[in-house]
Protein backbone atom coordinates (compact mmCIF):
# COMPACT_ATOMS: atom_id res chain seq x y z
CA UNK A 1 0.00 0.00 0.00
CA UNK A 2 1.49 3.48 -0.79
CA UNK A 3 0.35 6.40 -0.03
CA UNK A 4 1.46 9.80 -2.39
CA UNK A 5 3.91 7.61 -3.47
CA UNK A 6 5.34 6.16 -0.65
CA UNK A 7 5.02 2.56 1.26
CA UNK A 8 3.26 2.98 4.20
CA UNK A 9 2.32 -1.10 4.63
CA UNK A 10 2.53 -4.73 3.16
CA UNK A 11 -0.13 -7.05 3.31
CA UNK A 12 -0.22 -10.34 5.13
CA UNK A 13 -1.72 -13.37 2.70
CA UNK A 14 -3.74 -15.87 4.18
CA UNK A 15 -5.04 -17.83 1.96
CA UNK A 16 -6.47 -15.48 -0.67
CA UNK A 17 -7.11 -12.82 2.02
CA UNK A 18 -4.59 -10.35 1.93
CA UNK A 19 -4.99 -8.12 5.68
CA UNK A 20 -3.28 -4.86 6.51
CA UNK A 21 -3.15 -3.59 10.07
CA UNK A 22 -1.38 -1.12 12.50
CA UNK A 23 -1.10 1.66 9.23
CA UNK A 24 -0.38 5.22 10.07
CA UNK A 25 -1.01 7.73 6.98
CA UNK A 26 0.59 10.44 7.97
CA UNK A 27 -0.29 12.77 4.99
CA UNK A 28 -2.58 13.35 2.33
CA UNK A 29 -2.03 11.98 -1.52
CA UNK A 30 -2.92 9.27 -3.96
CA UNK A 31 -3.45 6.03 -2.33
CA UNK A 32 -2.16 2.83 -4.91
CA UNK A 33 -2.02 -0.83 -3.78
CA UNK A 34 0.74 -2.43 -5.90
CA UNK A 35 1.33 -6.41 -6.65
CA UNK A 36 4.97 -8.05 -6.76
CA UNK A 37 4.36 -11.58 -8.61
CA UNK A 38 7.02 -14.02 -8.12
CA UNK A 39 8.81 -15.30 -10.90
CA UNK A 40 8.25 -18.76 -11.34
CA UNK A 41 7.79 -20.77 -14.83
CA UNK A 42 4.75 -22.65 -13.66
CA UNK A 43 2.25 -19.88 -13.06
CA UNK A 44 -0.49 -18.58 -15.33
CA UNK A 45 -3.64 -17.11 -15.52
CA UNK A 46 -5.36 -14.14 -13.56
CA UNK A 47 -5.60 -12.02 -10.66
CA UNK A 48 -8.60 -10.34 -9.15
CA UNK A 49 -8.95 -8.82 -5.51
CA UNK A 50 -12.27 -7.61 -4.25
CA UNK A 51 -14.12 -5.78 -3.08
CA UNK A 52 -13.28 -2.40 -3.79
CA UNK A 53 -11.34 0.13 -1.52
CA UNK A 54 -13.40 2.42 0.02
CA UNK A 55 -14.92 4.61 3.02
CA UNK A 56 -15.76 1.25 5.40
CA UNK A 57 -12.05 0.26 4.48
CA UNK A 58 -11.75 2.95 7.02
CA UNK A 59 -14.06 1.53 9.88
CA UNK A 60 -12.36 1.33 13.23
CA UNK A 61 -9.50 4.14 12.07
CA UNK A 62 -8.37 7.00 14.64
CA UNK A 63 -7.14 9.71 14.17
CA UNK A 64 -3.74 9.55 15.88
CA UNK A 65 -3.40 13.47 17.58
CA UNK A 66 -7.33 12.71 18.84
CA UNK A 67 -8.41 9.61 18.86
CA UNK A 68 -11.45 9.85 18.01
CA UNK A 69 -12.93 7.67 14.62
CA UNK A 70 -12.90 8.54 11.23
CA UNK A 71 -16.09 9.28 9.83
CA UNK A 72 -16.47 7.51 6.76
CA UNK A 73 -17.99 11.31 5.57
CA UNK A 74 -14.60 12.56 5.97
CA UNK A 75 -13.36 9.55 3.12
CA UNK A 76 -14.09 10.20 -0.64
CA UNK A 77 -13.34 8.25 -3.24
CA UNK A 78 -12.89 4.97 -3.93
CA UNK A 79 -10.50 1.91 -5.50
CA UNK A 80 -11.05 -0.60 -7.63
CA UNK A 81 -8.88 -3.15 -8.18
CA UNK A 82 -7.68 -4.10 -11.43
CA UNK A 83 -7.04 -7.41 -12.80
CA UNK A 84 -3.80 -9.16 -12.96
CA UNK A 85 -3.36 -10.94 -16.39
CA UNK A 86 -0.28 -13.57 -15.74
CA UNK A 87 1.18 -15.43 -19.14
CA UNK A 88 4.39 -16.60 -20.29
CA UNK A 89 6.77 -14.31 -22.01
CA UNK A 90 6.49 -13.93 -25.58
CA UNK A 91 9.28 -14.57 -27.95
CA UNK A 92 10.66 -15.97 -31.18
CA UNK A 93 13.41 -18.68 -31.86
CA UNK A 94 14.30 -19.66 -35.31
CA UNK A 95 17.05 -21.87 -36.45
CA UNK A 96 18.70 -20.76 -40.19
CA UNK A 97 20.37 -23.63 -40.50
CA UNK A 98 19.51 -26.42 -42.56
CA UNK A 99 22.50 -28.43 -43.14
CA UNK A 100 22.58 -31.67 -41.67
CA UNK A 101 25.71 -32.47 -39.53
CA UNK A 102 28.20 -35.54 -40.08
CA UNK A 103 30.14 -37.32 -37.57
CA UNK A 104 32.79 -39.57 -38.40
CA UNK A 105 34.00 -42.53 -36.14
CA UNK A 106 37.31 -42.12 -34.34
CA UNK A 107 36.70 -38.24 -35.50
CA UNK A 108 36.12 -35.63 -33.08
CA UNK A 109 34.19 -32.77 -34.30
CA UNK A 110 34.69 -29.28 -32.18
CA UNK A 111 32.79 -26.64 -34.69
CA UNK A 112 29.96 -28.65 -35.86
CA UNK A 113 27.16 -26.17 -35.92
CA UNK A 114 23.80 -27.36 -35.23
CA UNK A 115 22.05 -24.56 -34.36
CA UNK A 116 22.13 -20.81 -35.45
CA UNK A 117 19.70 -18.27 -35.39
CA UNK A 118 18.01 -15.87 -33.15
CA UNK A 119 16.36 -15.33 -29.92
CA UNK A 120 13.56 -12.23 -30.06
CA UNK A 121 12.09 -10.30 -26.97
CA UNK A 122 8.67 -9.46 -28.57
CA UNK A 123 6.56 -7.62 -25.78
CA UNK A 124 8.56 -7.31 -22.61
CA UNK A 125 11.99 -7.77 -21.20
CA UNK A 126 13.40 -11.39 -21.04
CA UNK A 127 16.35 -12.93 -18.84
CA UNK A 128 18.03 -15.84 -20.26
CA UNK A 129 19.64 -18.49 -18.15
CA UNK A 130 18.90 -21.74 -18.66
CA UNK A 131 20.28 -23.78 -22.01
CA UNK A 132 18.82 -28.05 -22.23
CA UNK A 133 18.46 -30.00 -25.16
CA UNK A 134 15.24 -32.42 -25.37
CA UNK A 135 17.24 -35.97 -27.05
CA UNK A 136 15.38 -37.73 -30.08
CA UNK A 137 16.87 -40.57 -31.61
CA UNK A 138 18.60 -42.63 -28.88
CA UNK A 139 22.48 -42.31 -30.12
CA UNK A 140 24.58 -46.13 -29.83
CA UNK A 141 26.26 -46.56 -26.26
CA UNK A 142 29.91 -45.82 -28.00
CA UNK A 143 28.53 -42.26 -28.96
CA UNK A 144 28.83 -38.73 -26.85
CA UNK A 145 27.36 -35.82 -27.75
CA UNK A 146 28.30 -32.34 -26.00
CA UNK A 147 26.31 -29.62 -26.79
CA UNK A 148 28.23 -25.58 -26.39
CA UNK A 149 25.52 -23.01 -26.48
CA UNK A 150 26.89 -19.11 -27.47
CA UNK A 151 25.24 -16.05 -27.32
CA UNK A 152 26.11 -13.13 -29.56
CA UNK A 153 29.54 -15.17 -29.59
CA UNK A 154 30.42 -15.37 -26.08
CA UNK A 155 29.79 -18.89 -24.66
CA UNK A 156 27.67 -19.02 -22.46
CA UNK A 157 26.74 -22.81 -21.39
CA UNK A 158 27.53 -26.60 -22.41
CA UNK A 159 25.63 -29.65 -21.76
CA UNK A 160 25.98 -33.77 -22.60
CA UNK A 161 22.77 -34.47 -20.80
CA UNK A 162 19.11 -34.20 -22.51
CA UNK A 163 15.45 -33.54 -20.86
CA UNK A 164 14.26 -30.09 -20.18
CA UNK A 165 14.82 -30.89 -16.50
CA UNK A 166 18.15 -31.18 -16.59
CA UNK A 167 19.01 -27.64 -17.81
CA UNK A 168 22.19 -26.21 -17.94
CA UNK A 169 21.90 -22.85 -15.20
CA UNK A 170 23.93 -19.76 -16.92
CA UNK A 171 24.63 -16.51 -15.65
CA UNK A 172 21.55 -13.85 -17.49
CA UNK A 173 21.64 -12.34 -20.00
CA UNK A 174 19.23 -9.84 -20.43
CA UNK A 175 17.58 -9.25 -24.35
CA UNK A 176 15.31 -5.96 -24.23
CA UNK A 177 11.90 -5.94 -25.57
CA UNK A 178 11.87 -5.68 -29.36
CA UNK A 179 15.72 -6.87 -29.82
CA UNK A 180 17.51 -9.94 -30.90
CA UNK A 181 20.27 -12.27 -29.48
CA UNK A 182 22.24 -14.65 -31.97
CA UNK A 183 22.07 -17.64 -30.43
CA UNK A 184 24.72 -20.52 -32.04
CA UNK A 185 25.09 -24.36 -30.38
CA UNK A 186 27.65 -26.13 -31.58
CA UNK A 187 28.26 -29.97 -31.38
CA UNK A 188 31.34 -32.35 -30.53
CA UNK A 189 30.88 -36.06 -31.07
CA UNK A 190 33.02 -38.53 -29.51
CA UNK A 191 32.52 -41.57 -32.03
CA UNK A 192 33.97 -45.00 -31.62
CA UNK A 193 33.35 -48.61 -32.16
CA UNK A 194 30.25 -48.29 -34.34
CA UNK A 195 28.93 -51.16 -36.06
CA UNK A 196 27.09 -51.20 -39.50
CA UNK A 197 23.77 -50.94 -37.57
CA UNK A 198 24.78 -48.14 -35.91
CA UNK A 199 25.37 -45.80 -39.70
CA UNK A 200 21.92 -44.36 -39.58
CA UNK A 201 20.73 -40.41 -39.64
CA UNK A 202 19.64 -39.47 -35.79
CA UNK A 203 16.77 -36.89 -35.69
CA UNK A 204 14.42 -34.85 -33.19
CA UNK A 205 16.80 -33.30 -31.28
CA UNK A 206 15.22 -29.56 -29.55
CA UNK A 207 17.57 -26.67 -28.52
CA UNK A 208 15.71 -25.08 -25.16
CA UNK A 209 16.20 -21.88 -23.45
CA UNK A 210 14.77 -20.36 -20.47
Amino acid sequence: MYVDGDEVAEGKKNGSTFSFSKIDIEKSGKIQFRIDIDDNDAVTGTIQLTPNFNKASFAGAKYDNSRKDVSTGDVSGSISFSKVTIQPANATFKNKTTTAVEFMEDDTTDDAVVFNGTYTAKKSDLKLNKFYVVAGDAFPANVNVTYDLYINDDLVASTDVYGAENYEPFDDVEVKAGESVNVVVKATAEVYDITTADLKTYSGYRIGLG
